[in-house]
């Protein structure tokens, strides 16, 4: 009883964190997807969350902490590869951007040219032209 308890004030949390994104709350925001790491230091959703609303409110070095923290957990949620590189890319974390696209399997994303071409340019941004140009391959292959 008390982990469903637990996890219903956790998503009670998350969904007013989204309310106040929305009503760009920054403050009230990252309190609320700070909360939810601080419990579940590997969400890697609130991890991203506390890392964006941080830095609208010019705590670079907490939100530089938080999306650090998502790269290394990303493994059990693939849906945020992208979201999680395009983060670290405005950090210009160059190694761990690269790190988790060579970590990837990239077979979960196989018929995505979206997600593929998007990795490509992140890659390419940091500088790998070879796996950039094999994420474009990839892409191309999925939606010619």
């Amino acid at each position: 009883m008390a982990g469903a308890l637990e996890f219903a004030a956790q998503q009670l949390q998350w969904q007013r964190g989204l309310v106040h994104v929305q009503q760009r709350e920054w403050q009230q925001a990252a309190d609320c997807f700070v909360a939810i790491a601080a419990r579940t230091p590997d969400h890697v959703p609130a991890l991203l969350k506390a890392a964006h609303a941080l830095l609208q409110i010019d705590r670079y070095r907490d939100a530089h902490a938080y999306a650090l923290k998502a790269s290394g957990h990303l493994s059990a949620y693939p849906g945020l590869l992208v979201e999680a590189c395009q983060t670290l890319r405005s950090f210009n974390e160059s190694r761990p951007l690269l790190d988790l696209v060579a970590a990837a399997d990239l077979e979960l994303y196989a018929g995505d040219a979206v997600v593929l071409a998007e990795l490509a340019s992140l890659t390419s941004s940091v500088g790998d032209q070879v796996l950039a140009r094999r994420l474009a391959e990839l892409a191309v292959v999925a939606d010619p």
